[in-house]
């Protein structure tokens, strides 16, 4: 039989559900405090969706009930540092406070949406309280320019995946802004943290995981 590629079909490689390391575009749909390491050490992590994609089937928007519908466009968890909120005094003599330091974050995504006003008129006995309602202001439709940092881990298939978080401010260039100028320009040597890999002799026992930095002098966007 003559060989022919009438009939042979090209696979499309499809867009990945989740969003990537890079500059995007994005608005944040949920925000949370996850645990860090270190005791009493918080992650403020954000929800974020790209614009809507076409021809795009993205993840569900409740896996426990599809009938909700996907996200219309790419989702990532994205950490607001990259290191957790503490309470502590650094070297220098300086102290710094985990909650303080939560509430700058927050304020400065509020400034960025346009939403000051509102922030500031939210209260909460503790971060923990102060954070669940601050998502009625924070957690919207307005689309803001990320520039998006990760850190590599190989996941459960094997592959390379990304914990994703907001860069430091640099040279008069901000993690997010309304406007696209105002970002930071993403590129991989400073904003992808490659993945450490274990020495062939250690074993499992002996690995701990390594203790992450105060973030809270990092927290500079504006």
């Amino acid at each position: 039989m003559a060989l022919s590629t009438k009939n042979i079909k090209i696979s499309e490689g499809k867009i990945n559900k989740a969003i990537a390391p890079g500059n995007t575009q994005g608005m944040i749909y949920d925000i949370s405090l996850k645990p860090g390491y270190n005791p009493d050490s918080y992650y403020l992590v954000l929800n974020i969706e790209t614009a809507p994609i076409d021809d795009f089937e993205g993840f569900y928007l409740d896996p426990k009930d599809e009938s909700k519908g996907r996200h219309q466009g790419q989702v990532g968890r994205v950490r607001s540092s990259q290191y957790a909120y503490e309470t502590k005094t650094l070297p220098s003599g300086i102290k710094v406070d985990r909650d303080e330091n939560i509430l700058k974050a927050i304020m400065t995504i509020a400034k960025a949406q346009g939403k000051l006003d509102e922030i500031n008129d939210i209260e909460g006995e503790t971060i923990e309280d102060y954070v669940n309602s601050a998502k009625s202001v924070i957690c919207n439709d307005v689309f803001l320019n990320f520039c998006i940092a990760g850190k590599e881990y190989t996941n459960k298939e094997g592959y390379i995946a990304y914990d994703l978080f907001l860069p430091k401010f640099a040279n008069k260039k901000y993690a997010f802004s309304e406007d696209p100028a105002n970002v930071i320009a993403f590129n991989e040597k400073d904003h992808i943290l490659p993945e450490k890999k274990k020495a062939a002799a250690e074993s499992v026992s002996d690995f701990e995981p390594q203790q992450t930095a105060s973030a809270s002098n990092d927290f500079n966007l504006f």
